[in-house]
């Protein structure tokens, strides 16, 4: 069946809907089982619609797993029933025949071809895949490649491939799926000195990393996908209508951008995101400082006007200088930030437990600091486990205060229920709780379930992926009393994380507790 490029887009919007394309949708189940619930087609389309994306260019997630030419019948089938998807077809290198892929697509009319090379074992350089990309170029092809970076730090991108096959075939759109924070040292270049060079954006999650590359003149070679269904498409969405972006550069990103690469045209008078109601928020999860390419708040000032951007009231804060091992710079570096911004600014006293003496000293220069409400304690960089015997100085003051303590590190509930009941007047928060599904993983599950039997034990929600309806499931068996906001701020935006309970199917209540009431509770604010 052969479709016109026009009824492929052509989008049935509400009155004055704006037109949202989400270019990295994946159809069809997991192995691993983690988005079973919406793997129906229809489903899928649903949680998108609700979620304000009118349309998908979509691939099936069978094409990445294991069978592209069965995949992409597949992704034919529910374009044709489904009229809301935007079919794009994989290419495994040298194991189909890439002319058959071709006379498919060009049947088909499809536009988008898509190259998994992680997943497929193979080489993006153009001594490898050269062949196959020049006969796409010379079809008018746009060409997907996506390393699968499932984490904010993931680094499978190969960026010197890339580049050099962007200049070897200099006609064909090649759009980058999934560059992460670590990519930001690497595609500024790329983007200078290849035209035909695009970034997907599901994981530049940054600080104001978006807008930066339009400061610079990249907004028409951003493409806004989501990575659905492993990615909430509601917080990126809620990244971007935060961002402070014109009207105009909005919609290049959310679908303009993309049209073009189609030779589509559509026309729409206004472009508009939604921006949800004001209300009160406290950041449990911050740091101060830089990390890799984490940059926006190298300073104070620029953490309070990422702050004020992103409608967040106060932040509990930590120095990564102290994680990185300058722990009395770091501490006085927030001290002297709370000082400066009452009110807003609050901090943890973060300690390496490896070095008793200075614990104590740091104790007693800040512990009577009120701008100072907590512990935090980054185990996984120090190299120590929870149950460590030079923790005790800390968790013994904790306890004595009643101060709470972050913790990032050590995953044994065993472990954990033995602290929260020998520490019983400390509370004991677990970062970065949100990053797995309670139904699909068992440790999650685990912690969610002792954090509502251990009501001094919370659970901060930060993290890079949202799983559709973790959040919920989280909040279902621990309880929204034990559930944290937190950005983990500047690996990510504020407003990516707070899309995470935005979008959620939380009660207005629920999300009032893990946005401010439960750290109201717990700081002391």
């Amino acid at each position: 069946m052969s479709t016109s490029p026009d009824s492929l887009i052509t989008p049935k919007l509400q009155d004055m809907e704006p037109l949202i394309i989400d270019a990295n949708t994946g159809l069809g189940r997991f192995s691993d089982g983690l988005n079973s619930d919406l793997a129906p087609t229809e489903k899928t389309l649903r949680h998108l619609r609700a979620a304000g994306i009118n349309k998908a260019i979509a691939y099936s997630v069978l094409s990445r797993q294991t069978d592209a030419k069965e995949g992409n019948a597949i992704i034919l089938e529910e374009a044709k029933k489904h009229p809301e998807l935007i079919a794009s077809c994989v290419i495994t290198p040298y194991e189909m025949p890439v002319d058959s892929v071709l006379d498919r697509m060009r049947r088909n009319n499809i536009r988008i071809a898509r190259l998994f090379p992680k997943a497929g074992h193979f080489s993006v350089y153009p001594s490898i895949i050269g062949p196959i990309v020049e006969k796409l170029q010379n079809e008018n092809k746009v060409l997907f490649i996506d390393f699968e970076s499932l984490d904010w730090s993931g680094s499978a991108i190969n960026y010197d491939a890339v580049y050099q096959l962007c200049r070897a075939y200099p006609k064909i759109p090649i759009v980058l799926v999934g560059s992460t924070i670590l990519g930001s040292r690497n595609y500024p270049h790329m983007l200078e000195e290849c035209n035909n060079l695009y970034l997907e954006i599901s994981q530049i999650l940054q600080p104001e990393g978006v807008v930066r590359l339009v400061q610079n003149g990249y907004g028409r070679r951003l493409i806004f996908g989501s990575g659905f269904p492993v990615r909430e498409p509601g917080a990126l969405l809620n990244m971007l209508a935060y961002s402070g972006l014109s009207p105009n550069e909005l919609e290049d990103i959310c679908s303009g951008n993309v049209l073009r690469l189609l030779n589509i045209k559509h026309g729409n008078d206004s472009f508009f995101l939604n921006v949800p109601e004001s209300r009160e928020i406290i950041d449990s999860h911050v740091h101060q400082g830089t990390f890799q390419s984490a940059i926006g708040a190298e300073t104070t000032e620029s953490t309070i006007r990422n702050m004020d951007r992103c409608g967040i009231k106060a932040a509990i804060v930590t120095s990564l200088w102290s994680c990185f091992g300058e722990v009395v710079r770091g501490n006085k570096s927030v001290s002297d930030g709370c000082a400066k911004y009452p009110g807003r600014y609050f901090g943890y006293l973060t300690v390496d437990p490896k070095h008793p003496e200075e614990v104590q000293s740091e104790i007693n220069l800040h512990g009577d600091n009120p701008s100072f409400r907590g512990f935090k304690l980054h185990l996984e960089l120090h190299g120590l486990n929870i149950d460590d015997p030079r923790n005790r100085i800390i968790y013994s003051y904790a306890d004595k205060r009643g101060w709470p303590l972050l913790i990032h590190g050590d995953g044994n509930p065993t472990q954990w229920e033995k602290l929260c009941t020998t520490y019983e007047n400390a509370n004991f928060i677990k970062a970065h709780s949100g990053g797995s599904d309670p139904k699909f993983n068992e440790s999650t599950y685990q912690f969610a379930e002792l954090a509502k039997k251990c009501k001094n034990l919370y659970l901060d929600c930060a993290f890079s992926r949202i799983f559709p309806g973790a959040l919920d499931r989280l909040t279902a068996i621990a309880g929204a009393e034990q559930i944290l906001y937190g950005s983990d701020y500047p690996m990510y935006d504020f407003a990516f994380e707070t899309g995470r309970v935005f979008s959620s199917n939380l009660s207005e209540k629920e999300k009032e507790m893990i946005f401010c009431g439960n750290a109201k509770k717990l700081f002391g604010l």
